[in-house]
């Protein structure tokens, strides 16, 4: 993990890290609704959005 000095993460950017995330990319390659990702990962399908967001921009 980076350091968190040099790159300015905040603490809602390190909540990615709570997650598995090979878990998550696999559900949502599979088409999964993001209730149900939500629903396995214990988080919210709001949070669940805002990654597959985040990753539509970045790649």
């Amino acid at each position: 993990m980076k350091n968190t000095e040099d790159n300015n993460y905040t603490l809602k950017d390190l909540k990615l890290f709570d997650i598995v995330t090979e878990d998550f990319l696999e559900m949502n390659y599979a088409g999964l609704s993001d209730q149900t990702i939500a629903r396995e990962l214990g988080i919210s399908d709001t949070y669940v959005k805002q990654i597959k967001d985040e990753m539509q921009r970045n790649y």
